[in-house]
């Protein structure tokens, strides 16, 4: 290792002292008076500008970088199954957008599709014209989709499932049942 300023660094030291005695040059024409070295001075600032970046590349050692011989992975996302399809589900959400603010509810075209795909999937198993008439004329609606129409589920193997048939609860009034003899009734207090 050597004392003192490198020779690369040298030769780049004298080209700022041209550059800068050029520039020194310029502006005492100027201040002299001769306004035609003014256009110069962009010129000659940008190749002594040039001369000095010249310079330092001039100064810096060649460097190659060496290849890498890396090959990476396929990388392949998972095959994911499909989630079951459930009509139940599915018609709950065209009731939600029927009853919806959105144009869905004036827009046929998009019940028809939907009712399509729907028909698509569980096939001769659903009575789609007969659900499309209850969904238009609000028979159908969330709260009692689970009374009216079974639940049937696609699951991923392609496979339709009846889950359960349509329940109705009985509605009868509620009996008072008498406690058996001889069991003695507790009497409620309330707290004021």
């Amino acid at each position: 290792m050597s004392c003192g300023p490198g020779l690369g660094l040298s030769a780049v030291q004298g080209k700022i002292a041209d550059a800068v005695a050029a520039t020194d040059a310029l502006a005492a024409d100027v201040n002299a008076g001769i306004t035609s070295a003014v256009s110069s001075i962009s010129s000659t600032i940008d190749e002594q500008v040039g001369k000095v970046v010249g310079g330092v590349k001039e100064m810096m050692p060649d460097i190659t970088l060496p290849e890498l011989n890396i090959t990476l992975p396929t990388l392949s996302l998972p095959d994911l199954l499909r989630p079951p399809v459930s009509l139940q589900t599915e018609l709950t959400k065209l009731i939600v957008l029927l009853n919806s603010s959105s144009t869905f509810a004036t827009d046929a075209g998009g019940l028809d599709a939907q009712l399509a795909t729907l028909e698509g999937i569980f096939g001769d198993n659903v009575d789609m014209e007969a659900i499309k008439a209850d969904l238009l004329s609000g028979k159908l609606n969330v709260d009692n989709i689970c009374e009216l129409v079974s639940n049937m589920k696609k699951t991923s193997d392609e496979d339709i499932i009846q889950l359960g048939l349509p329940v109705t609860a009985p509605e009868i009034d509620a009996v008072i049942v008498a406690p058996p003899i001889g069991v003695p009734i507790m009497p409620v207090y309330q707290i004021a």
